[in-house]
């Protein structure tokens, strides 16, 4: 427990800084800045995402430069956000949101929880160690009216409906 006023105002400065990284990531995403996205995540960074789980900055970075040349717009939206501090340089969070997209010529919408791992740099700067992204619906505007009553709210194009991960 944080006991004195000084330890208490850095962690307000810190849950600052984290909140200003998932906005950064949202931002960095949308503008398809795949350098300032990359060094979001520290070097031994693992993202878990619709396309699985992948390991190190570099293969993340390729990842999205990959992702966002397939997509059309997109515009992340991080609606709320929980951070708990672990230490002084360790803060794990979950952040609540949405995504809108254009994705194989159509309105596709997300809707999801990050499960986040924040680690504070020795530049001082919080980074992203671990990103899990868990579901709770993916699929075309238009199908999303009858979509969201069905137990089957994953619609990825080309891939079998599944479960959703939240229910």
């Amino acid at each position: 427990m944080m006991e004195g006023l000084e330890e208490r105002v850095e962690w307000i400065e810190d849950r600052f800084a984290i909140n200003d990284l998932v906005v950064q990531y949202s931002i960095a995403t949308d503008d398809r800045d795949i350098e300032t996205l990359a060094d979001l995540y520290t070097e031994d960074a693992v993202f878990e995402g619709s396309r699985g789980t992948i390991h190190g900055r570099q293969a993340i970075a390729d990842f999205y430069r990959e992702r966002t040349a397939i997509q059309g717009p997109s515009f992340h939206i991080p609606y709320s956000h929980e951070v708990r501090r672990v230490s002084a340089t360790e803060a794990r969070g979950v952040t609540l949101g949405a995504v809108e997209m254009a994705l194989e010529g159509r309105a596709f919408w997300i809707a999801m929880r990050y499960l986040d791992h924040y680690i504070k740099g020795d530049d001082g700067k919080w980074r992203f160690r671990e990103r899990e992204m868990r579901q709770y619906y993916a699929m075309p505007l238009d199908e999303l009216p009858e979509g969201m009553a069905s137990e089957l709210r994953l619609r990825w194009p080309g891939a079998t409906p599944q479960p959703a991960h939240i229910p």
